[in-house]
């Protein structure tokens, strides 16, 4: 089952997506991810790893955006377009929320 932070729609999945899902997750990591106010603006960045041997023409990375009571209340994505086995993106997440204490670990959707 998995739940949308954006959409907050429920959806089962059949095994053999959810076997595509598993792989990657496995093979494509945020390994950071840290708060950055800059000009004003705050951002979740940090860097997302493509360890598969394969290239992605897709790949999108979302936070869910909780406050002080542990609430969410939005999500901060970006994306990136073609990247390859091995590389390192380095992402820059629009917070929208200026109420935001805290964050979810990294959703990453790629084909």
């Amino acid at each position: 089952i998995t739940v949308s932070c954006v959409s907050n729609e429920i959806s089962v999945l059949s095994e053999e997506y959810d076997a595509a899902l598993i792989e990657r997750k496995v093979n494509i990591e945020v390994i950071s991810a840290n708060i950055k106010n800059i000009s004003g603006n705050i951002y979740i960045i940090g860097q997302v790893q493509n360890n598969s041997e394969k290239d992605y023409s897709y790949i999108q990375v979302e936070f869910s955006i909780y406050d002080y009571n542990g609430a969410l209340i939005d999500c901060a994505m970006d994306n990136i377009s073609n990247l390859k086995s091995g590389k390192v993106w380095n992402f820059r997440a629009l917070v929208n929320e200026s109420y935001m204490t805290s964050f979810g670990a990294g959703e990453i959707t790629a084909f």
